[in-house]
Formats: structure tokens, C-alpha cells, sequence
């Protein structure tokens, strides 16, 4: 199952909803994921609920790669298992 804009946006406002913080992604594949607020405990919490509900391993030296909302939907789309 492919990852889209809005399951992002759903992951990521659930993992700050969990601090008891509301943020609204903007739909901008370029938008840099720590720039909305998210913290180091945020990204642990989204990095789990990505690879819980889509199969993918994201090993931690992929990490650095996922700073925008485009290189993380693509990173997840290419490792998606079927």
C-alpha cells in the first residue's frame, strides 16, 4: 500500500497530538519535517507508526534522509512491501 500526503499528515499529527500539540502539514512536498516543531521523541513515535502501518523498515542510518515530507513519502513508497 503506497503512502499518500494525507497518511502522513495523519501520522504525523497523531504523534503531536500525543504531546498535546496540533500542527496542520502544508501540502508542500518540500516542507522540512523539523521546521513544523516535531521533536526527537515526535519523530521515534512517527518513525514507529510508518513502519507499523505500512511494513517498512527504516534503518537508523536512513534516518537523515527522511527530512522533508517528498523524501519521506518516497523513501516509504520505494520500501513498501506489497
Amino acid at each position: 500500500m503506497a503512502m499518500t500526503f494525507k497518511d502522513l499528515n495523519d501520522i504525523v499529527s497523531n504523534a503531536m497530538a500525543m504531546q498535546g500539540r496540533q500542527i496542520k502539514m502544508p501540502d508542500d512536498r518540500n516542507v522540512v519535517i523539523a521546521d513544523l516543531g516535531v521533536d526527537s521523541l515526535a519523530v521515534v513515535q512517527i518513525l514507529m507508526d510508518i513502519q507499523s502501518r505500512f511494513g517498512v523498515d527504516i534503518p537508523a542510518e536512513d534516518i537523515p534522509k527522511l527530512q522533508t515530507v517528498g523524501q519521506t513519502l518516497d523513501y516509504v513508497n520505494q520500501h513498501a512491501k506489497a
